[in-house]
């Protein structure tokens, strides 16, 4: 039996407009299995979530993960929608990392596999009149 490594899932959108103006509101992505299921809905009021990041987390032992990497592992598109801009599509794929045991007190000490997904969306958005 081999031994089962914890593992954490990562996955960040990173929301500008147009003209590269950072969108910190009203926004929401909704990450979806492959049979257009929704998995997970992430706000900016989640509270992993900062600044113009949405941001959705999960820990396969976690007792704060309310998801698993499991769940994240099955998303393959993501809707980003947010006020005046028009809603965007994209494909997820997720990065496997694993990484080593690290020495304390710094490290997390034992090994873990990392499922990142990080990607900047530009959205097309009514730009408010001058």
């Amino acid at each position: 039996a081999s031994l089962h490594l914890t593992s954490v899932a990562v996955l960040t959108l990173t929301l500008v407009d147009q003209t590269n103006r950072k969108i910190t509101n009203d926004a929401e992505a909704i990450y979806l299995d492959g049979n257009q299921v929704p998995i997970v809905s992430i706000k900016f009021q989640s509270s992993s979530s900062w600044d113009n990041n949405l941001h959705w987390w999960s820990h396969s032992h976690h007792p704060t993960s309310t998801l698993r990497p499991e769940n994240a592992k099955q998303a393959v598109w993501v809707e980003i929608t947010a006020k005046v801009c028009e809603t965007v599509r994209l494909p997820v794929s997720l990065a496997r990392i694993y990484e080593p045991p690290s020495i304390m007190p710094h490290g997390g000490g034992t090994a873990y596999f990392i499922y990142s997904f990080e990607k900047t969306v530009v959205l097309q958005c009514s730009l408010p009149k001058s």
